[in-house]
Order: structure tokens, then sequence, then C-alpha cells
């Protein structure tokens, strides 16, 4: 945190980050209630809504995780062509499997009278403990200069790695789960 002062990077990627989460969410609850006219599979339909979301939203990610970090590599499209815009990707597409558990759980809370803070932090805190290492993971991907394979990344990061950053990690995004669902509900 120091260093982030220091070098007052607070703020890189903040207008990204203002426009990915909109974006993602935006597409995956549209999707969903598309999905929804077809299946009413409480796994299958955040599944498919978060895949459909991630792809569109993952090269704005990308950008957005690079300018977080300081990676000088910004120029992703004369670096890495279009597919660098899509690094991360496959590890996103297994993350989103949180999702199937997430919402089905936030509801399950839900059907029990219990208010729409508490269900979304308890979701949100449980499911993001279960799948951060592949946020970690699919974080050093998308930063990444060249292609990272999955088990090459996860042996390269060690168990302890796959952990490391889980409060903070927690601390950020479990308040925009809990707000996004609050306004949505």
């Amino acid at each position: 945190i120091r260093n982030v002062i220091k070098e007052r990077a607070m703020y890189n990627g903040l207008y990204l980050q203002l426009m990915t989460y909109p974006l993602f969410w935006g597409v995956f609850f549209q999707s969903q209630e598309y999905i929804r006219k077809y299946t009413d599979n409480r796994f299958a339909v955040p599944l498919l809504a978060s895949g459909i979301a991630s792809t569109v939203a993952n090269p704005f990610f990308v950008v957005r995780t690079r300018l977080q970090t300081g990676n000088e590599h910004i120029n992703i499209l004369r670096h890495d062509g279009l597919v660098g815009l899509f690094k991360g990707l496959n590890s996103t597409l297994i993350n989103n499997m949180k999702l199937c558990i997430q919402f089905p759980l936030y509801d399950y809370m839900r059907s029990y009278d219990m208010n729409v803070i508490t269900a979304s932090l308890l979701a949100k805190v449980t499911v993001s403990s279960m799948a951060y290492p592949m946020d970690v993971i699919r974080t050093r991907q998308r930063n990444s200069i060249k292609q990272i394979p999955l088990l090459k990344e996860i042996r390269n990061i060690g168990l302890r790695g796959l952990y490391k950053g889980l409060g903070m990690y927690t601390m950020t995004t479990a308040p925009t789960f809990v707000i996004m669902m609050w306004c949505k509900e």
C-alpha cells in the first residue's frame, strides 16, 4: 500500500474499473433474463450469462489490470494482437462457476427472509473464499505479455500464493456485490 501511495498509483485504471463492472453486470443480467426464457436451471443460467458477459467485458478487464499493475505493455493490440485482449478468458470462464453457487446461495438465504445485505454479503464472502485462487491466476494471465497455460501458472504460484491477498480482495469485492444486489432488489 505504501508503494502504491508513493507512486501515486491509487487511481490507476479507475475509469476502466468504473466502466467494466457495469458493463459485465449489465450484460450478465440482460443475458440472464434472456436465458431464463429457455431454462430455469439455477446453475446453467448464471454460468451461461456470465460466459457471455465475460467474453464481452474481458478486453476491458485486461486493459484495466495492466493499468492497475503498472504494466508497460498497455498497447495490447500492437504487442499481442487481438488475442491479447482475451488473455485470462479461460480462467475467467472457469472462475464464473462460482456464480453457479453464489446466486443460488443468495436466493436460498433470501427465501428464509434474510435481508438483501446479509444474504449478498454471506454469499459473496463464502464463494470468494472458495474461488479466490482462480482470480489470482486470471489476474496473472491478463497481466502477462506471454500466454501462460493454466496448470503451469498454478505450479508457478504455489499453494500459499493462490490465497495471497484474499482479505483485501474480499474487502473490495464484497461491498460492490452487496450494493449491486441491494440496487437490483
